[in-house]
């Protein structure tokens, strides 16, 4: 006669070990500049920091008074990136140029 083990004690090990490598797949991915956006600022979606010049997105922390702001306000979540304890904000650039080869003047 077979006999099997009681799944609690193969499910626990299992969603423990699933949840650690879901945990450390986001520390890479955040660490290597990965970035997922669920708010509806932008397109759902995976975007990766890059510094190419030609980028139509820019991530950064804004400054006080609107870190703390934005913050309280629900609008950025918590994480550890900024220094207010938020997610940096994530936006498409309307205006470029500066540093270009143009000449003025």
């Amino acid at each position: 006669m077979l006999k099997c083990g009681h799944p609690k004690v193969v499910v626990v090990p299992l969603l423990g070990a699933l949840f650690l490598s879901v945990g450390l797949l986001a520390v890479t991915a955040a660490l290597g500049g990965v970035r997922i956006n669920t708010s509806y600022s932008l397109p759902l979606g995976i975007y990766v920091r890059t510094n190419d010049r030609d980028a139509r997105l820019i991530e950064f922390c804004p400054v006080e008074p609107f870190a703390s702001e934005s913050s309280e306000r629900g609008y950025r979540t918590h994480g550890t990136a900024c220094a207010d304890g938020a997610v940096p904000l994530l936006k498409p650039i309307v205006a470029g140029g500066w540093g270009s080869s143009c000449s003025f003047g």
